[in-house]
């Protein structure tokens, strides 16, 4: 008699899958139900990654609210990349009016990063600003974000100016950037 055919399969514990594997990406349009997963992605990037503080993140729920608000114009794009497991990214386009779209959000999980989705995002969020008619895309980041400000310049930002501020009880230097867009 076998002596293995009376024992039973011990099951290994498992690690948890990753945020991101292979193809499970998916790119939609935002909607009502990912406030809570769009703020968990601003909380592990801008908090427990960059070691801001909690006011941005109560900053972020307002301007969530009124992304969600304002999504269905006709010049306003909200996108949100996930994963099975969350949300990974989010872009989002605002018309700003006089021709002009303004990023107000393109934010990636490190988790997400170095695989072209931020490429991506941008490149979707530009066509959409061709497409509605805009001739200016602008956009605000932190001098304190070297990858994201030469992201922005290689994909033909230029800088527009500077401005040294507190945000979120936060002393920050602004960027602003703009891109002309030719239809």
């Amino acid at each position: 008699m076998d002596s293995r055919k009376n024992q039973t399969a011990v099951k290994q514990p498992t690690e948890e899958p990753p945020a991101i594997s292979g193809t499970d990406l998916v790119v939609r349009p935002g909607k009502d139900g990912d406030a809570n997963r769009i703020l968990a992605l601003m909380r592990e990037v801008f908090i427990d990654e960059m070691g801001w503080n909690r006011a941005f993140l109560a900053d972020a729920a307002r301007t969530l609210v009124e992304i969600l608000t304002n999504k269905s114009g006709p010049g306003n794009l909200f996108l949100v990349c996930h994963s099975p497991r969350k949300i990974v990214a989010v872009v989002t386009l605002l018309d700003v009016g006089a021709g002009i779209g303004f990023i107000r959000w393109l934010v990636i999980h490190q988790d997400a990063r170095g695989i072209g989705l931020g490429r991506l995002l941008l490149g979707r969020t530009l066509i959409f600003a061709k497409d509605a008619g805009f001739t200016r895309v602008r956009l605000v980041t932190v001098r304190d974000l070297p990858q994201a400000l030469d992201f922005y310049l290689k994909a033909g930002f230029r800088e527009v100016g500077t401005k040294t501020d507190s945000l979120w009880a936060m002393p920050l230097t602004l960027c602003f950037m703009e891109m002309e867009i030719t239809l």
